[in-house]
Formats: structure tokens, C-alpha cells, sequence
């Protein structure tokens, strides 16, 4: 992925990929939680833009629980994904990458330490 997105237009092209059409993301059933389909974390924010209503999480924090969802749970899994062309990638771990030359890297936890 050679371009940065912000955690917002990742989702919002993460969404696209999952939509036929604008219309549909517009009107995502989604977010209804009536049993065959799941409460989609991403949904408030899947136009791209914040929601009027404060949602109940971050951009980040609902990539990180979509994360989770798609990887069954499982930290260590979202951890080593690696479908690296997912627009989410970047921030699957619920943290901002930081940019190095021109790869993204994740903060070590030794440098947030020594912060």
C-alpha cells in the first residue's frame, strides 16, 4: 500500500471493498444486530467522515475490534495478519503506525517506556 490513509479513509475504503455501490454502504444493514448479521464495528464511520453522534468508539479502537472479529478473536492472529493490502492493516493493532523512511512501523513497547 503505497498510500497513507487516516484511520477514517481506511475504513471507508475497507468499506467499499465490502459494498457493491455507494448506495449501499449509505444504507449498510450492518450495524442492525438481528442475528445472521453481526454489529459491524466500523459502521459509523463507513462514509468516510465522523459521525454527528459520538460513537462508542474511535476510529482506531472500532478498526482494532473489526480486527478482532474477522480473526476469530484472537490477539495473536491480528497480530501476524497478513493480508497487508487490507486498507485496516495498518491499524489492526488499535494504535497508530508511526513512519519510518517508507515503512510503517509500530512503536516498540520498550520505546514507550523510555517515552
Amino acid at each position: 500500500m503505497g498510500e497513507r490513509l487516516t484511520p477514517i479513509k481506511a475504513i471507508r475504503k475497507k468499506c467499499t471493498v465490502c459494498s457493491e455501490c455507494r448506495c449501499e454502504i449509505k444504507n449498510c444493514e450492518c450495524y442492525k444486530n438481528d442475528g445472521a448479521i453481526e454489529k459491524c464495528f466500523l459502521y459509523p464511520y463507513r462514509l468516510g467522515k465522523r459521525p454527528e453522534v459520538k460513537a462508542e468508539y474511535t476510529p482506531v479502537k472500532s478498526i482494532r475490534k473489526h480486527c478482532l472479529e474477522c480473526c476469530c478473536g484472537s490477539f495473536a492472529l491480528v497480530k501476524n495478519c497478513l493480508t497487508k493490502d487490507c486498507p485496516l492493516w495498518p491499524y489492526r493493532l488499535g494504535k497508530r503506525p508511526r513512519r519510518v523512511g517508507d515503512v510503517l512501523k509500530m512503536p516498540l513497547q520498550s520505546e514507550k517506556l523510555a517515552v
